[in-house]
């Protein structure tokens, strides 16, 4: 059980764990699998937590015999411990399949696998002690992380389009999704989470205002006419980022308006949304902009 769970009050708009796998652990590797339970290891997950414990003391004390399935599944068993302890400190992607059902790394664990000097790689500085990570501060903080995992990204793409337009009427038809949600704000108003509806007061969110020029439109992310322009004529992406260096060397910064010529500013809202899909090469061509 999580002995921080209270801190932070549960409300039905927080943002759940991936549906269907809370709770569930990740999957061993498919070449263990199989042969797992011919090691006997415990159904009960307290008792798995200690018998791989005991197997990892008796690894570093020198012991030997363990052969090469037993060794796999201690190391993923290792990996599972510092994802754990990834998600209490609240650096964890949860929304990743492979983190899945990930649990908190308690108090009482972490003590026991740091005094057998369990190597934690660069996840825990000095200066971040335990101490620290376990206090119900930073806990809360983190649940808090977590219950607006999804909702959180939507937010600071809203503060985008805001400092880029000035105003935070987001239409329906122009920005990929952030009209919806901007939307859905609105008609739960009331409904969400206290900490949320602060936020977008904060932001300036305009509670009462209506995309009543989208209801005569089709139903797409973009209006028709934009989106006939754009089959008309498919940019690449080299051109795109030529366009956008062009842009940034004539106003001093890459806030492209939407309806700025071309179709370049909903290009660039499109790939802020969209960024975590991108590889690592085309991140690092657009940030050197």
């Amino acid at each position: 059980s999580d002995p921080f769970a209270h801190l932070v009050e549960s409300n039905p708009y927080d943002d759940p764990e991936p549906a269907g796998v809370i709770g569930r652990k990740p999957p061993m590797p498919k070449l263990t699998q199989p042969r797992q339970n011919s090691y006997k290891i415990p159904k009960d997950p307290d008792e798995e937590w200690e018998w791989f414990y005991n197997k990892m003391k008796a690894r570093q004390n020198g012991e030997t015999g363990q052969n090469a399935i037993e060794e796999s599944l201690l190391r993923n068993w290792m990996a599972n411990q510092r994802k754990s302890f990834m998600k209490t400190l609240g650096v964890l992607d949860i929304g990743e399949p492979s983190n899945w059902g990930t649990d908190y790394l308690s108090l009482e664990r972490k003590q026991r696998l740091d005094n057998v000097g369990f190597y934690w790689g660069h996840l825990q500085p000095e200066s971040l002690t335990n101490e620290l990570i376990y206090t119900k501060d930073y806990q809360r903080k983190v649940r808090l992380k977590y219950k607006d995992w999804i909702w959180t990204p939507k937010y600071e793409a809203f503060l985008e389009y805001k400092e880029a337009n000035g105003h935070t009427r987001v239409p329906m038809a122009n920005i990929y999704g952030l009209g919806a949600w901007a939307a859905t704000q609105r008609k739960i108003r009331w409904k969400m989470p206290e900490r949320r509806r602060k936020l977008l007061d904060a932001a300036g969110f305009d509670w009462d205002w209506q995309d009543t020029k989208s209801k005569k439109k089709a139903k797409s992310p973009l209006n028709t006419e934009k989106v006939t322009q754009k089959k008309k004529e498919s940019v690449s992406f080299p051109r795109r980022l030529k366009q956008l260096k062009e842009y940034r060397k004539k106003h001093g910064n890459c806030n492209v308006p939407l309806d700025y010529e071309d179709g370049l500013g909903e290009w660039v809202a499109l790939t802020k949304f969209r960024r975590s899909k991108f590889s690592p090469r085309t991140v690092m061509q657009l940030e050197q902009l």
